[in-house]
């Protein structure tokens, strides 16, 4: 009854947040005074804007590439799969983490999508990997920190309370993940001769057969994807004339680092994006409109259409 009821909770103050988030943008879009001409700019730059939209889908072709690389390195340490296996396991993990808090269903499914009896340690395997990206997200944060403060400088201090807060997060993050690992090795030595743990310790075993070369493969594939989502974005801002140059990419990693502080469903969570995306990127230009349809057409891109395409998709055999 008790984790009912949290749960209600959390659904309730997700919902809420992204209902103000919402209403921000509302109020953002409301007060922009130049809708006459972001929509000149959209009609006369048709052309150039269908280029670029094009050249965005061959980056997000690239990205889902790239994922379905670093999946096969990290199921590859249990198990050999097809190239078309792992990309539908991973669509399908986008696709469930689309209507999943803070993505959760993402990991669980590509687990869930091996065969019976791999699929504890796939699970185990995919979470890791997800832990490398937010390491790689916190990361870039960090030099985005870094590279913004100049802005910080400019006596806002709203921005600098959003900087610190990343910093705070990542310090504490690691500190506790860091904890975390000491306090179950500890507990397994102790109770090592316990079935569960000696189970649960026989799964485990499986992030250890990675190695050092599969480990730093993955590394390198999640910070190129995170690259790629870095370029994309600027590339949607520099269009609208938000961003002038690459000096702006700092503000653009504060952004993903800031929108993973906030765990929500990635339906809701378009509106938080917006939210961050306007208070971040106006520091550049008062265009809301530009903003918003930047961080859109972006969502649009690199989650929605690969959701479209998990629906299309059919595992094959690999054992044939």
């Amino acid at each position: 009854m008790r984790r009912r009821h949290h749960k209600v909770v959390a659904r309730f103050l997700q919902w809420g947040l992204s209902l103000a988030a919402l209403a921000y943008i509302t109020w953002r879009l409301i007060q922009f005074k130049d809708w006459e001409l972001f929509f000149d700019t959209l009609y006369h730059q048709r052309w150039p804007l269908t280029g670029l939209l094009c050249l965005q889908l061959m980056l997000a072709v690239i990205n889902i590439a790239l994922e379905s690389a670093k999946w096969r390195q990290l199921s590859g340490a249990i198990v050999h799969q097809s190239w078309h296996n792992t990309l539908y396991q991973v669509v399908k993990g986008i696709q469930t983490g689309m209507i999943t808090p803070a993505r959760a269903g993402e990991p669980v499914v590509k687990g869930l999508l091996l065969r019976s009896g791999l699929r504890t340690k796939g699970f185990l395997l995919s979470a890791t990997g997800s832990i490398i990206q937010n390491v790689v997200l916190m990361l870039g944060g960090l030099a985005g920190i870094i590279l913004t403060q100049n802005l910080t400088a400019a006596d806002n201090t709203i921005f600098a309370n959003l900087q610190k807060g990343i910093l705070e997060y990542s310090l504490i993050t690691t500190l506790a993940v860091a904890l975390m690992a000491i306090f179950l090795y500890v507990l397994a030595r102790i109770f090592k001769s316990r079935p569960l743990v000696r189970q649960l310790l026989a799964h485990l075993r499986a992030i250890g057969q990675l190695g050092v070369r599969r480990t730093v493969k993955v590394g390198g594939l999640t910070i190129l994807r995170y690259a790629i989502y870095n370029f994309q974005l600027w590339l949607m801002l520099w269009f609208f004339d938000i961003s002038t140059g690459l000096s702006d990419l700092g503000l653009i990693m504060t952004y993903y680092a800031a929108i993973t502080l906030l765990p929500t469903m990635a339906v809701a969570d378009l509106g938080i994006r917006s939210s961050i995306a306007l208070f971040l990127f106006s520091m550049l230009s008062p265009n809301s409109a530009g903003i918003v349809a930047s961080v859109f057409l972006i969502w649009v891109i690199n989650l929605a259409l690969p959701s479209i395409v998990a629906a299309l998709l059919q595992p094959r055999d690999d054992s044939q």
